[in-house]
């Protein structure tokens, strides 16, 4: 089977990839608001209750509506209706233990 190349293409080069930045993403929930979603690192996690323990505290903060936390590589995705204040939420991985987190 051969492939099929829209004669409108040919001599055109593709457009190039936006690059991604790890700026916070806005995007709608279920019930149509925007969500904010800001990517973390978390270092100093050895196991599945400090990924509970860091979990259970930065839900905890004030405006968080979900929090992902994964142990291999520390990604910690948290989900928002504004834009959190990153010293609440490194106090938040703090309190769970002694863990630092970095804004990606």
């Amino acid at each position: 089977m051969e492939s099929y190349i829209p004669l409108s293409s040919i001599g055109r080069t593709p457009p190039l990839a936006q690059p991604q930045h790890h700026q916070p993403q806005h995007h709608p929930d279920q019930n149509g608001s925007d969500m904010t979603t800001t990517e973390y690192t978390v270092t100093g996690m050895t196991c599945g209750h400090c990924v509970a323990h860091v979990t259970e505290e930065v839900q905890a903060v004030p405006g968080v509506a979900d929090v992902q936390v994964t142990l291999e590589g520390g990604r910690m995705v948290v989900t928002s209706a504004d834009a959190l204040d990153f010293a609440a939420i490194e106090a938040a991985v703090a309190e769970a233990g002694e863990y630092t987190v970095a804004a990606n």
